[in-house]
């Protein structure tokens, strides 16, 4: 499966990410973190880079990333739509968590300690966010891949009413995968025979 997580900075992108990739044993990546040659996509363990404005940097590794996995999830990625024709990237599902209370997101970015997360900082990417979101959430709804979540409401409540909207796509995806097996399992047989 291969899932974004969109919205604005202090959101809560990451979070979910690390919940829903824990969830789905998924390889996650942020945008961040992928700003590097030796990229990183252990969220945990790497050093941040604070000039993440590397776009093709970002996008090469990404392409790597997708060429050794096909079940992962992005956190904030694409921040343009053209990250999407410039990848080879095939996105599944793109979550936006909507953040009404922007106080309320900047209080919580500079609770988290980074050491970037300044009013200045913070006001920067949020005027970037509002710029260039609305032509990729209109991308991902016009192909039917778009679950918008409120995100004021706890974590728990985010990954089920995620898992809820993606249900039929992943019970589809259950479906071919059994009959994928049966496949390869009658082939394995007549071979034995």
């Amino acid at each position: 499966m291969r899932i974004t997580i969109l919205g604005a900075p202090g959101s809560g992108k990451t979070t979910l990410a690390k919940n829903l990739g824990d969830i789905f044993k998924s390889v996650c990546m942020f945008y961040e973190y992928m700003a590097k040659e030796h990229y990183c996509i252990d969220y945990d363990s790497a050093p941040l880079e604070e000039n993440f404005t590397n776009e093709d940097l970002v996008l090469n590794n990404i392409n790597k990333v997708f060429k050794e996995s096909n079940n992962f999830i992005f956190d904030g990625f694409p921040r343009k739509v053209e990250h999407l024709e410039k990848s080879k990237v095939e996105i599944d599902f793109a979550i936006y968590l909507i953040f009404f209370n922007d106080q309320n997101r900047t209080d919580r970015m500079l609770k988290r300690g980074l050491d970037y997360d300044t009013i200045d900082f913070i006001s920067k990417r949020n005027k970037e966010h509002d710029e260039t979101i609305l032509p990729i959430l209109k991308y991902f709804a016009d192909n039917d891949k778009l679950i918008p979540l409120k995100a004021d409401k706890p974590i728990i409540d985010l990954i089920a009413q995620a898992i809820i909207q993606m249900d039929d796509y992943l019970i589809e995806e259950a479906v071919l995968k059994v009959n994928r097996l049966q496949k390869t399992y009658k082939k394995y047989k007549e071979n034995l025979a």
